[in-house]
């Protein structure tokens, strides 16, 4: 037999042909990379991250309050919460300084 008669190896056409495997390992990695990437932002739609919200999750506003609890409040609702936290917002301001000047005070002693 010779080597005209020997069939040729069948070649892929679709997937070409790369001369070295650090490109095939490289070109792996980068489509895992935008898999996960792809995967975070529907998951953070999904959830319910997307969209724009009102500004009630400022730390002005609502430090404490969770950002769910929002959510998952009727738009009215959410309206009437978020107009209480302004009427009341230089409280929480000054609430807010007098417990930094407080932890400052303590630093200081300790």
């Amino acid at each position: 037999m010779s080597a005209a008669d020997t069939p040729e190896p069948k070649r892929r056409r679709w997937l070409p042909e790369l001369k070295s495997r650090w490109w095939s390992a490289l070109l792996i990695a980068s489509l895992a990379i935008n898999l996960l990437i792809a995967a975070a932002v529907v998951t953070h739609f999904v959830r319910g991250g997307g969209g724009r919200s009102e500004s009630l999750g400022r730390p002005g506003y609502a430090q404490l309050i969770p950002r769910k609890f929002f959510s998952d409040l009727p738009r009215e609702r959410r309206r009437e919460l978020y107009d209480v936290l302004k009427k009341y917002r230089g409280d929480f301001r000054t609430g807010r300084e007098d417990a930094r000047a407080n932890a400052l005070k303590l630093a200081d002693a300790l």
